[in-house]
């Protein structure tokens, strides 16, 4: 079994067991709409995260340790580093606990040394929303930067996409580019998501897709509504994402648009992480568990669990026409 999937009416959840990551249809005015990201390619094997990489799924921790120093942030420490970018939750096979029509519940364990022992995933379907719950239980007491990572499509033509984003206490481009053909300038502090600073000006965070190739992040600090959508006005249908701010405080935006042009992305990859964390960017558990200038500005890089109590962060998915 590859696959399971739900229904509450005509809202459909589909998860992959292979990852936990949850794409689905909403009915939106006598129409079925799917608004989540799958990757374009058949599988890659070189890695399971990214072999069929698609919509919603669950980080712990979130992100992996930099290949090279972030200037001006801590070195990576060796007792920080994981080989599964994102969790062993992103990569492994989860089990199915309880399966309903309209609800499931996945498992999945962690090897042995993780300090996480295991990560749980609910998934129900409702009236035009798709709700989660993931809980955390850890081996031992831990600081790890926690995630979620729903990932939508975005149309082909230029600005035909509206990002309505929430206030924040400041929003932040990463230490260093992610990639070369990022248009964001590294380290930059700015209140205005339409003029973030970039190499060629500024560049309109709130209309998507951009002209050209390009790949970056741009993380909003101290989201003060956690509720952010999407509009996709050529398709004519808003998807929003909601969760829960007293565990994952800050928002990470990935806007990958056709600039990395090696495999598998091939110069072909167009999507929006919309991507609520208590995270430093991806830098991963090393770098975000020590003092650095997010946590130093008073933003939480990381989430204090306790060894055998659950964590317990909820998010849902909805869809409506516009």
């Amino acid at each position: 079994m590859a696959e399971v999937s739900i229904a509450h009416g005509n809202t459909r959840a589909v998860v992959q067991l292979q990852g936990g990551m949850t794409t689905g249809e909403f009915p939106v005015d006598g129409r079925r709409v799917d608004p989540f990201y799958r990757a374009g390619w058949d599988g890659f094997a070189e890695s399971r995260l990214l072999d069929k990489l698609r919509g919603d799924f669950v980080c712990a921790p979130f992100g992996i340790t930099p290949a090279a120093p972030l200037p001006g942030w801590p070195a990576a420490q060796p007792d920080g580093a994981t080989e599964y970018a994102h969790g062993h939750c992103s990569h492994g096979d989860w089990e199915v606990v309880h399966l309903d029509e309209d609800r499931v519940e996945l498992s999945i364990a962690y090897p042995d040394g993780d300090p996480v022992e295991r990560v749980t995933r609910v998934v129900a379907c409702l009236d035009g929303e798709i709700s989660f719950e993931d809980r955390i239980l850890t081996r031992v007491d831990a600081s790890l930067p926690l995630g979620l990572h729903p990932t939508f499509r975005l149309p082909e033509t230029p600005g035909a996409a509206t990002l309505e984003l929430p206030a924040a206490d400041w929003l932040q481009s990463p230490a260093a580019k992610p990639e070369d053909s990022s248009r964001l300038t590294p380290a930059e502090r700015f209140d205005d998501p339409a003029a973030a600073p970039a190499h060629d000006g500024t560049v309109d965070l709130t209309r998507l897709p951009w002209q050209g190739a390009s790949e970056d992040l741009v993380m909003l600090v101290g989201v003060q509504e956690p509720t952010v959508a999407l509009v996709n006005h050529e398709e004519r249908y808003r998807v929003r994402v909601t969760w829960d701010t007293s565990v994952l405080k800050h928002l990470l935006l990935w806007v990958s648009n056709r600039g990395r042009d090696y495999l598998p992305w091939n110069g072909e990859n167009r999507c929006l992480g919309i991507e609520p964390v208590t995270s430093a960017f991806d830098y991963g558990t090393s770098i975000c568990s020590q003092p650095n200038p997010l946590s130093d500005a008073g933003a939480p890089t990381t989430v204090a669990l306790k060894a055998g109590e659950e964590l317990v962060i909820r998010h849902t998915v909805t869809v409506e026409g516009v």
